[in-house]
C-alpha cells in the first residue's frame, strides 16, 4: 500500500530490500535442505561417506559415532545445526540460532513423544526449511521504504508490521554501508542518526581508562574504567536496508537535510 502524501510533498523512490539482501539467509536454509535431502535418501552411505571423509581412527569420526550412541539423531542434528552454528558465529548474531536450536529441539521431542522415528523429523525439517525461505521472500516483498522531499517512511514486515516516519529535519546525520556483496549488485543500507540516537545503539566493556566514540556518532570521555563506545546497529525498524539505487538515495536524503537545516 502506497504512502498517502502530504500537502505540497513529492514521491522520490519507492523501493524494498534488494532481491539478494536475504542471500546469508537464503543459503543457510538451501544448505540445511540439502542436507536434509541428503540424509533422507540415504543416511547411511552420507555416514559411509563421513568416514572416508574423516577416517575411522580419527577424533570427529569416533565423536560422531558417541553422540549417535547417546542421541539416535545425532549426526543429523551435526548437519543441521553446523550450518546455522556458523553463520551466527560469522554474524555474531546468537539470538537467531538459539531459537533455531529451540525450534530442532521441540521437533525433536514431538517426534519422539508420537514415535513418529527420524524420518519423520528430517520430512518436517525439510518442509520447515522450504516455509523458512517463502517466509523471507515475503517479508522482503511486503517491506517499503518510501523517500520524498519532506521525509522518510520505514514500512517493514516481520512477525507484525511497524510504520516509521521520519521528517528531514530531525536527522542529524547519515550514514550508507555497502556489503561486498552489495557493491557488486548495487545494494546498500542507509542509516539516519537523529538526536535521540535512533538507528544507533550502545556497546560497553571494561577494558581501559578512557572512552571514544565513533567519530561518525560523537565525542569522547577521558577518564574512568569503563569504556562505552556508541556504534551504528542495521536494524531494519529504523534503516532504509539492502535498497537498491543506495547512493542515488544517499544523495537525495542528503540534499534535502542541507535544504532544511
Amino acid at each position: 500500500m502506497s504512502v498517502s502524501l502530504l500537502e505540497e510533498e513529492e514521491l522520490a523512490f519507492e523501493l524494498r530490500p534488494h532481491l539478494f539482501s536475504q542471500i546469508k539467509n537464503y543459503i543457510l536454509w538451501i544448505t540445511i535442505f540439502i542436507a536434509h535431502g541428503l540424509y533422507l535418501v540415504d543416511s547411511q552411505a552420507l555416514l559411509a561417506k563421513l568416514q572416508g571423509l574423516f577416517g575411522i581412527e580419527s577424533v570427529i569420526w569416533k565423536t560422531l559415532l558417541w553422540v549417535q550412541g547417546v542421541v539416535p539423531e545425532g549426526p543429523w542434528l551435526i548437519l543441521v545445526l553446523t550450518p546455522a552454528f556458523l553463520q551466527a558465529l560469522l554474524r555474531v548474531q546468537w539470538k537467531p540460532f538459539l531459537g533455531y536450536l529451540l525450534i530442532v529441539g521441540l521437533t525433536v521431542g514431538f517426534c519422539r513423544y508420537f514415535e513418529l522415528g527420524l524420518i519423520s523429523n528430517v520430512q518436517i525439517w525439510a518442509g520447515v526449511c522450504i516455509l523458512a525461505l517463502i517466509g523471507k521472500e515475503i517479508q522482503r516483498f511486503r517491506t517499503r521504504y518510501t523517500v520524498t522531499n519532506k521525509r522518510l517512511v520505514i514500512d517493514r514486515f516481520g512477525f507484525s508490521r511497524t510504520t516509521r516516519t521520519l521528517f528531514y529535519s530531525k536527522i542529524q546525520d547519515l550514514v550508507l554501508s555497502k556489503p561486498m556483496i552489495g557493491g557488486v549488485f548495487g545494494y546498500g543500507t542507509v542509516v539516519p542518526l537523529t538526536a535521540s540516537q535512533l538507528g544507533t545503539g550502545s556497546s560497553s566493556s571494561h577494558a581501559g581508562a578512557s572512552v571514544h566514540m565513533n567519530s561518525t556518532v560523537g565525542a569522547s570521555v577521558h577518564g574512568g574504567v569503563s569504556e562505552s563506545q556508541t556504534t551504528i546497529q542495521d536494524m531494519p525498524e529504523y534503516t532504509l536496508s539492502s535498497i537498491p539505487k543506495v547512493d542515488e538515495v544517499y544523495n537525495y536524503i542528503l540534499k534535502h537535510m542541507g535544504e532544511t537545516s
